[in-house]
């Protein structure tokens, strides 16, 4: 099931690269093609259930960006502006375990490259060049096993 949804049907049209992420005052209006809101529920072929929601007309909390995943065994959680914490709750009292914070360090994945000790929060840029550096690692792998 999903539903989408377009909020603000005419807005100022953007006169720059990223000038449409700004609220723009005066100029040309005109039609928006594409929707403010997106929303759905989703039955996986393991019989998980999933909620999605995205707005980015909403008012209040700005770039929150995350994710929440509840399980038989425990949860975990991550939000964008916490770049280096993770929620983590596991076992197998339920709703009465208790959630501890997760703080990122040297040993995770590429975040010692950026930062030499734990807690220090990795920055977005950092994490577009881990993308990056990902992206590129998977494609020089493929080459190498289509030509192997």
């Amino acid at each position: 099931m999903a539903d989408t949804a377009i909020f603000v049907p005419e807005r100022t049209k953007p006169n720059g690269s990223t000038t449409g992420h700004a609220l723009a005052a005066g100029g040309e209006r005109g039609a928006v093609e594409n929707e403010d809101f997106v929303s759905s529920q989703l039955r996986l072929h393991s019989g998980a259930r999933v909620v999605l929601e995205a707005s980015r007309v909403a008012v209040g909390d700005q770039n929150a960006y995350g994710f929440e995943i509840h399980g038989t065994k425990g949860a975990v959680s991550w939000d964008f502006r916490r770049l280096g914490e993770l929620s983590l709750s596991t076992g197998d009292r339920y709703q009465d375990q208790p959630a501890s914070t997760v703080y990122v360090g040297p040993s995770h994945g590429e975040y010692g490259a950026f930062q030499p000790g734990s807690a220090s929060s990795i920055g977005y840029d950092d994490l577009k060049v881990i993308e990056a550096m990902r992206f590129f690692k998977a494609i020089a792998e493929t080459a190498e096993r289509s030509l192997g």
